[in-house]
């Protein structure tokens, strides 16, 4: 009986571990790889705009990932194998905004391609620069030497160092 208990002990530390590890690698490409970039982009309005369909849907998740985080952190530390318990007021402010956000996430998910259609800005024909949109269709051709200058943060940098 008590081997059954220990191995359902490890079983549910290790489950913690890894959506522990799994939330926190969500967290890190939301802020440092295209989601929040491009959130930004959208947000500052300049004259290149970079905009992926499911930016906004990602963005929206970001509560859920914290929100998972620390639940799982929570159950880590706590003795025993039972979970934390989630009915006290941090778990139903914490619900009421993950449900916000990410349906603020969806209606952007149609509202964005909306108002960059009504816009000014133009997207980028070509297949490479397709989730560009620029004020002035010459931009479109001077847009991969700008590019190259950008510093990137994330996991961008990887996937442009390893194409060199």
């Amino acid at each position: 009986m008590e081997r059954k208990i220990f191995s359902q002990l490890v079983t549910f530390k290790i489950a913690s571990v890894l959506t522990i590890a799994m939330s926190l690698l969500f967290i890190y490409i939301i802020f440092f790889d295209y989601p929040l970039n491009d959130l930004r982009s959208l947000i500052a309005k300049g004259s290149v705009i970079t905009y992926n369909r499911g930016s906004g849907v990602i963005v929206g998740a970001l509560p859920t990932c914290i929100y998972l985080f620390f639940f799982s952190l929570f159950s880590l530390l706590k003795k025993g194998c039972k979970p934390v318990k989630t009915n006290n007021i941090i778990s139903s402010i914490s619900g009421v905004i993950i449900i916000l956000t990410f349906s603020l996430g969806l209606i952007s998910l149609f509202v964005i391609p909306v108002w960059l259609t009504a816009s000014s800005y133009t997207p980028c024909r070509e297949e490479h620069l397709i989730r560009y949109y620029v004020t002035d269709p010459q931009l479109c051709e001077t847009l991969p030497i700008k590019l190259d200058k950008r510093k990137w943060i994330g996991l961008s940098k990887f996937s442009s160092s390893s194409k060199q």
